[in-house]
């Protein structure tokens, strides 16, 4: 069930989201989110603070999470600074560090080579067809999906 919205930051709005989670009880929780906080002047810290509260008042509902680090920003339209794409880069490190303290799964997909498109932060069609086969793989080897 995807509760993706374009603009979506790190949710401030814990209830919304936990009602929908127990409304569902999904098997997995998927959560990729950082992107859109960092386009909006945040820090990778200030973001991985923000995903720690919120992975924090999910924690209750007693789901295992997979915690997806977004790809990469790159060159584009949208993305011309560097310290916004060093930024995306930090994520990733940052996000893992927090997955381990959280016991929750862990993936970077900004390890995948996500090819983006003009903007530079939206996916390419090639990169949804890459970033689609990788998340196809890691679900497909994990148990709490049987």
């Amino acid at each position: 069930i995807n509760r993706g919205i374009n603009g979506l930051t790190v949710p401030r709005d814990f209830p919304v989201f936990a009602d929908l989670i127990r409304a569902e009880e999904p098997d997995l929780i998927l959560i990729m989110l950082g992107t859109n906080d960092l386009l909006e002047g945040r820090s990778a810290e200030e973001t991985c603070h923000r995903m720690e509260a919120f992975l924090g008042s999910i924690k209750s509902l007693s789901r295992p999470v997979l915690l997806i680090s977004p790809p990469w920003l790159q060159q584009g339209e949208c993305v011309q600074k560097q310290e916004l794409i060093r930024e995306s880069q930090r994520l990733g490190g940052l996000l893992q560090e927090l997955a381990k303290r959280e016991n929750c799964l862990f993936a970077d997909a900004g390890e995948w080579g996500i090819g983006m498109c003009f903007d530079g932060m939206h996916f390419s069609p090639a990169g949804h067809e890459a970033f689609a086969q990788r998340l196809g793989e890691i679900l497909a080897s994990l148990t709490v999906c049987e």
